[in-house]
Formats: structure tokens, C-alpha cells, sequence
């Protein structure tokens, strides 16, 4: 970690902000396909059980 103060402050910044983005886009892509697995999950289910929709009346 001793390099990172050999690093001018807009570097060591950029770095920062390039971690964290990376890290938010890394959560919300696994966030994403959680939503999908769920989604097919629960569309196999109301196929099974012969649910209808949520909004049928």
C-alpha cells in the first residue's frame, strides 16, 4: 500500500472513485440476474400450480 503514496492526489482519487464504481456496477449486475433468477422461478411456479396473474381478476 506504500505506492498508493507515491501517487498524486488526482491519481489516488481516480483509483477511489474507479473502485467504488467498480464495485456498485459488479452489485447491480449481481442484483440484476437475482431479479431475473427469481422472475423465472416464480413463472414456473404459477405454471405448475396453475396461478393466475396478479393483477387478474
Amino acid at each position: 500500500m506504500l505506492f498508493l503514496r507515491n501517487l498524486n492526489l488526482a491519481t489516488r482519487s481516480a483509483l477511489g472513485f474507479g473502485l467504488i464504481g467498480g464495485l456498485v456496477l459488479v452489485l447491480g449486475l449481481f442484483a440484476l440476474s437475482m431479479i431475473q433468477r427469481r422472475r423465472r422461478a416464480n413463472a414456473r411456479r404459477k405454471r405448475r400450480t396453475g396461478e393466475a396473474g396478479e393483477w387478474a381478476t
